[in-house]
């Protein structure tokens, strides 16, 4: 039986500004400086410091008009886990719209058995 699989992705963007009442994205900042923090670096912090490595972690590089080439904004995509990833700190952590905060324990056995 034929099919396609579609992977999901989360998607995180770094160098927008944001519109704190309306809470939506309004505008990019200044940038950064992608010879200082390059997408490889990125890659490498993330696969360092999380645990089970994430696979799938995509990492593109927008630049940002009017800047030198320089300077991008950084879309950062991770696939839908089928784990728990535990941080360099021996913690689970969760997001809930802009908080992060520390996993409990039936929480963090709850995101291992989906």
């Amino acid at each position: 039986m034929g099919g396609t699989f579609q992977q999901e992705y989360t998607t995180i963007i770094y160098g927008v500004g944001e519109d704190s009442s309306a809470h939506a994205a309004d505008r990019l900042d200044a940038g950064t400086d992608r010879v200082e923090i390059s997408p490889e670096w990125i890659e490498k912090v993330v696969d360092s410091r999380v645990h089970p490595k994430i696979n799938g972690l995509r990492v593109f590089a927008i630049p940002v008009r009017g800047s030198n080439r320089a300077t991008v904004a950084y879309i950062v995509e991770v696939t839908q886990g089928t784990t728990a990833h535990k941080a360099s700190d021996n913690k689970y952590y969760k997001r809930r719209d802009r908080t992060v905060s520390a996993m409990v324990d039936y929480e963090v056995r709850d995101a291992m058995a989906r």
